[in-house]
């Protein structure tokens, strides 16, 4: 993941290719490490929720779900009393709810997930959420789902699109 050099894209995919390949065993040496972890070390959990991310494999739901919706501690001033825009943790939880996006295509509990976490009281929460949900929206070629997950938006899912540089869709006759 942190490779540099000419093959460090090729030998990345290459190392999802071979995770993928061992879906949910790889899934669970995943999830069992980040659980296991020492909260300090914030990078490697990041490392590995955005390896659960990156896999888009449906068996990662669930520990998506988990990690998305981990307690987040309060905010505390710093010593200039100021206090952080986005907490660290903050950023591990929008990981996992960019996972929940990839899968969200194909799973509705995931989408439900987006939609609920677009309410969640910290705003990074909710904009990942909502963008990530919005994305889904926008590719969803069923009619059918397409206007339930919509019903699930609460605003213009539209307005959301460019920050992921996602085009609005054409409106369709009904």
């Amino acid at each position: 993941m942190f490779a540099l050099g000419p093959n460090a894209e090729a030998n990345y995919q290459a190392s999802l290719a071979a995770l993928r390949a061992r879906g949910g065993e790889a899934i669970a040496t995943i999830v069992g490490t980040y659980n296991q972890a020492d909260k300090a070390l914030y990078n490697e959990r990041a490392a590995l929720v955005e390896t659960l991310t990156e896999l888009r494999l449906p068996e990662a739901r669930d520990a998506l779900l988990a990690i998305a919706n981990e307690p987040l501690s309060a905010r505390v001033p710093a010593p200039d009393d100021t206090i952080q825009a986005i907490e660290p943790e903050s950023v591990i939880r929008m990981t996992a709810i960019r996972g929940l996006g990839h899968l969200a295509v194909r799973d509705d509990t995931a989408a439900n997930a987006l939609a609920a976490l677009a309410k969640h009281r910290e705003l990074s929460l909710q904009e990942q959420a909502k963008q990530s949900l919005a994305v889904v929206i926008a590719q969803e070629k069923d009619r059918g789902r397409r206007r339930r997950l919509i019903e699930l938006f609460a605003g213009d899912y539209q307005d959301w699109l460019p920050l992921q540089g996602v085009t609005p869709p054409t409106p369709t006759r009904n």
